[in-house]
């Protein structure tokens, strides 16, 4: 069976084509989320919002006003989390200090729409928080 120019030809030109679509599937795989898409938060973190604001409420008496101010900090919290996330350039050290600024900026915020009296509750619930955190990572087994 003899083989001519044209098929050869033909053969180049198909595997060409579907090396070429691979490679912009893998691009288009890879590519960051737009921001369009960073910003609007999925119901599953829609229902974590909403459990944070409902326990927040809970614990320090916020007002409609209130919970709807602290919708936005906890929602744009989030959007810098996966952007934090995506970062690969960063190692541990580095992500964790990032991290706790991030977490220190959104407490701020937060401090900011509340009363004195529900500062002192924030901080409080904050510290239990963090009580309760210390002991589980200190209860869980070693790696």
């Amino acid at each position: 069976m003899k083989i001519t120019r044209m098929q050869i030809l033909s053969g180049l030109v198909v595997t060409a084509l579907f090396m070429g679509l691979n490679a912009f599937a893998q691009s288009k795989a890879d590519s960051t989320v737009a921001p369009a898409e960073l910003k609007a938060p999925t119901t599953a973190v829609k229902s974590i919002i909403d459990s944070r604001i409902d326990r927040l409420s809970k614990e320090l008496n916020l007002t409609a006003e209130q919970q709807a101010a602290i919708r936005p900090i906890m929602e744009d919290e989030v959007n810098k989390l996966k952007e934090l996330r995506k970062k690969t350039g960063l190692n541990a050290t580095e992500r964790r200090a990032k991290l706790h600024e991030l977490r220190q900026d959104t407490s701020n915020k937060m401090r900011s729409i509340l009363t004195e009296e529900q500062r002192q509750k924030y901080e409080s619930y904050r510290k239990e928080l963090r009580e309760r955190y210390q002991k589980r990572i200190s209860n869980s087994p070693a790696k």
